[in-house]
């Protein structure tokens, strides 16, 4: 009876489907905030709109400390070039676009989100040998326990991103190394 109510009921199947229901569920949550018109979803959005903003104007993202009065933009410019990239494509201007300029961070943040969980999947599926099933718990997992500066136009989710593909390439490197 309990072999017959095993095969019947497999725990991990169930745990996975689960995970996977509220991954999506989050997603559906994650697209809805980026039209959100709240200037702040997840800590000080505001400087890095107002620097992505200045560089669509053709202003410098560091300026010259030595000058006087000068702005600070504290994170390192890759989000920079390709927030203001995405935001040129799009002609944007932030004069009269400020809500689209955070609906592009916004969006390239979950995207760098999304890739996070596939590089994460990828490398405990295909590196540590983890079960498919175990490995989209682990990620779908990974996802929704994502904090709010993810969510944000902030290059948070973008850090996470490289943290993973660096630990990604470590653990190829150091698997190869073995073999």
């Amino acid at each position: 009876m309990l072999l017959i109510l095993k095969s019947k009921f497999d725990l991990l199947k169930i745990t996975a489907w689960f995970c996977v229901i509220n991954f999506l569920l989050f997603f559906l949550l994650r697209i809805f905030l980026i039209g959100s018109y709240d200037a702040d979803i997840g800590g000080v959005e505001n400087n890095v709109a107002y620097s992505i903003s200045k560089m669509l104007c053709g202003d410098a993202l560091y300026e010259n400390p030595e000058s006087g009065s000068f702005d600070i933009t504290q994170y390192t410019p890759l989000y920079y070039y390709v927030a203001t990239g995405i935001s040129q494509l799009f002609n944007l201007n932030p004069l009269n676009d400020l809500h689209a300029i955070y609906a592009v961070g916004r969006s390239l943040s979950l995207c760098f989100n999304l890739l996070s969980v596939v590089v994460l999947f990828l490398m405990l599926n295909r590196q540590f040998k983890i079960n498919k099933q175990l490995a989209i718990i682990a990620t779908c997992t990974y996802f929704i326990h994502l904090t709010r500066i993810h969510f944000a136009a902030r290059p948070d989710a973008l850090f996470a991103l490289l943290f993973l593909l660096m630990l990604a390439c470590f653990v190829f490197f150091f698997s190869a190394a073995q073999a």
